[in-house]
């Protein structure tokens, strides 16, 4: 009997192991995009515990100071925030892959869809983004919905949004630009 459970044991660690080796590198990308997410999202909670909390108004002037500070507070505690910080070399092909085939699928071209993009926001074509800067509104308005539903679920306070040809990680309540995936809509 003893060498029984011992054997159950070794049976269960094995199964385990191979349940954690059937993930796709695919999935592996996905779960450590959402671990970074995370963390960046508990760095922004307690970023926001030291700053007065966002109130709803209608004066412009609190509104921006709240978001300026909250903005300002970010850049401090991520000094160094660099481009694939979030969108990891793992996880950016499997990203790029995943737009891609949202727009195969409804018989939509990256270019296709750059155009009716420039068309609604002209600036975005020529605009640069860079991390930890601030996002200009008038650009990336658009980001069709069947593609925010192929990408991994976003905590409300960030978004995605597409400048140009790249997809921008935006912390919305501080207007600031977390991540940028370049070349996420690849033409061929």
């Amino acid at each position: 009997m003893a060498g029984t459970g011992g054997r159950i044991g070794a049976l269960v660690l094995l199964a385990l192991s191979c349940v954690a080796a059937a993930a796709s590198p695919q999935d592996a990308a996905i779960q450590d995009f959402t671990q970074r997410v995370r963390s960046y999202m508990e760095l922004r909670q307690r970023v926001a515990k030291d700053l007065p909390p966002l109130e709803v108004s209608s004066d412009w002037r609190s509104i921006e100071a709240s978001r300026k500070a909250l903005a300002h507070a970010l850049r401090r505690a991520r000094p160094h925030a660099a481009m694939g910080d979030i969108f990891s070399a793992d996880a950016a092909p499997v990203l790029r892959q995943r737009i891609a085939d949202v727009l195969r699928e409804h018989g939509v071209t990256a270019g296709a869809l750059l155009a009716d993009l420039d068309s609604e926001e002209p600036a975005a074509a020529h605009a640069r983004v860079a991390v930890n800067a601030r996002f200009d509104w008038s650009l990336g308005a658009l980001m069709p919905g069947n593609i925010i539903a192929a990408l991994p679920p976003l905590p409300d306070e960030l978004q995605y949004r597409f400048v140009s040809h790249n997809l921008v990680l935006l912390d919305c309540d501080a207007g600031l630009i977390v991540d940028v995936l370049p070349q996420a809509l690849a033409t061929e």
